[in-house]
């Protein structure tokens, strides 16, 4: 079912850029209260300045006189997108507050308006005995869900199964119970529904008493996911049952996951009659149950009905859905032509700022082919990595190393719906080289980093060692490698060559890795100790 959640503020960090100076600003005006515009004496007001990572502190306060009026002067600062704010609490009135840019003007007037406060009460109990549920969370939402909404919030049932709510303004919200997954129970939302169709409205000042919750056990749902191209399960991917009234209005969800035979089970769900759709996560469509496509609007009707009772397993809901898009091909050695399988061919997203996410993978078969679903109308990177001895591969063609650098490297990939699109991928041997590194100084306990550079001393690529100090680079191009171990008191290049001093005019000559197609080399160990200068100029 679906679960309602505490309305949250999330801070999109794009760059932790500091703040502004702080300016000096002048903030006044009155507080009224919102039905009838008189002015609300003794009012509490607090100036408020955010800062990484603590959030929003308090950088002045005043009060409002017997008119109404307040004012304060001071220094406020304000991040990149965040602006300073100005909060007004009365006894008996809901918060409220105003945003403001202090280096827009330094004089600020900000009237604020109190709501009579609203309050809501109840109890929570188990519906089959009458007792009461204590540690329960009861969430309040504002509706429409508006990331804005200053009253927002929730309250633990007591020992009685007793809440309450206060402090609110008059307006439009849902508010659901939330038992414990361990329960067994059923969450449940006000006028036990879904909270997208039973709201909570609150008229300013008042106290709504009696909204009580009655938990029941709820039944499951379980069966088995299919995808209608191989004909295969759905192995590993997280489910959305949507169970639906008959004129396809959604009444409540539940969630799942698909084991690596494709079943799944999806529990506390409601008792209730339903036309059931399903979807499996973002590369297959969303399906009524067994097997109709059911986009947006579509006709749920045509399924047939599932009745869910208390304590009692649906079992055999099998799903057959349909891929959003798909490319499939082979995976061979290039120039040989010979198959090769148990190859990942991954796909995910990368944000414009850098950092990539994985989001699915397939596997080749022996025989080299391999099926990949996606979803469609997306900007997608298509990549395969971790293959040693083989050289990772970015769509289409480009060499690469990780999935990271890999989903960078990938052009950008975007299927229509029901596309099928035919890539093969031709995958070249390379070398890879592993060893040890070991710091001789006492005490020290840094992490080593190992760059790899070809014969012009261009570093090719770099690997961390492990916490013991192992490493094993990734593959790439057969030829002559020199391999270095850098920790940040030492550097050494392959058997104690030194790297060099920044006063020392001539390169080192280290010690060359000759390396074959193929070849995966051992023991290139190193052992640093404070006598080996940092790495400097460039070696």
């Amino acid at each position: 079912m679906r679960r309602a959640r505490l309305a949250a503020a999330g801070w999109l960090v794009l760059s932790l850029a500091p703040p502004l100076s702080a300016q000096q600003v002048a903030v006044h005006g009155t507080v009224t209260e919102y039905a009838s515009s008189t002015a609300i004496p003794g009012a509490s007001i607090s100036i408020e300045s955010f800062s990484w990572p603590a959030g929003y502190l308090v950088v002045g306060t005043a009060t409002s006189d017997a008119a109404g009026s307040y004012a304060w002067s001071g220094d406020c600062e304000m991040w990149t997108l965040l602006p300073c704010r100005v909060r007004a609490v009365a006894p008996d009135y809901a918060l409220a507050e105003s945003t403001f840019n202090p280096y827009e003007t330094p004089d600020v007037l900000a009237n604020l308006s109190l709501h009579r406060a609203a309050f809501v009460s109840g109890t929570v109990r188990i519906a089959a005995d009458g007792s009461s549920l204590a540690g329960v969370q009861v969430v309040l939402r504002c509706l429409p869900e508006d990331q804005a909404c200053l009253y927002a919030g929730y309250a633990i049932t007591d020992v009685e199964g007793h809440y309450s709510l206060d402090g609110l303004a008059g307006g439009t919200y849902s508010l659901c119970a939330e038992p414990s997954q361990e329960s067994g129970l059923v969450p449940q939302c006000f006028d036990h529904a879904d909270a997208g169709h039973d709201v909570l409205v609150l008229a300013d000042g008042e106290h709504r008493t009696g909204v009580d919750f009655a938990f029941h056990p709820g039944g499951t749902v379980s069966g088995m996911v299919v995808d209608d191209y191989l004909h295969q399960p759905v192995a590993n991917a997280s489910l959305t049952i949507s169970l639906r009234a008959a004129d396809g209005t959604p009444l409540t969800q539940t969630y799942a996951h698909t084991d690596s035979n494709g079943q799944y089970v999806g529990e506390h769900v409601p008792a209730g009659t339903y036309h059931v759709v399903l979807t499996a996560g973002r590369s297959f469509d969303p399906t009524a149950y067994p097997d109709l496509p059911c986009a947006e609007g579509c006709d749920v009707t045509s399924s047939p009905a599932v009745e869910v009772t208390d304590n009692a397993t649906v079992d055999g809901l099998d799903f057959i859905v349909q891929p959003r898009a798909i490319i499939s091909g082979h995976v061979r050695e290039a120039g040989s032509g010979v198959p090769i399988g148990d190859i990942p061919i991954a796909y995910g997203n990368c944000l414009p700022l850098g950092g990539c996410l994985t989001i699915d993978r397939t596997i080749s078969a022996a025989d080299g082919s391999y099926t990949l679903f996606l979803p469609d109308n997306d900007l997608l990177r298509v990549y395969t990595a971790n293959l040693r001895p083989w050289i990772d591969q970015a769509w289409p063609t480009t060499p690469c190393m990780g999935e990271s650098a890999c989903a960078q490297a990938s052009g950008d990939v975007t299927l229509e719906h029901g596309e099928h699109r035919i890539a093969d991928i031709a995958l070249v041997r390379g070398a890879s080289i592993a060893g040890h590194v070991e710091d001789t100084v006492p005490g020290a306990n840094a992490t080593a980093f190992i760059f790899v550079k070809d014969a012009t001393m261009q570093t090719i690529f770099g690997t961390y060692a492990d916490d013991e100090g192992n490493y094993e680079t990734p593959a790439w191009y057969a030829g002559t490698w020199f391999a270095k171990a850098v920790i940040d008191h030492a550097c050494q290049f392959y058997q104690g060559v030194r790297c060099p001093d920044a006063d020392e005019n001539e390169p080192p000559a280290p010690t060359p890795i000759q390396l074959v197609v193929g070849e995966h080399h051992t023991g290139i160990d190193f052992a640093l100790d404070s006598a080996d200068p940092i790495f400097r100029d460039g070696f």
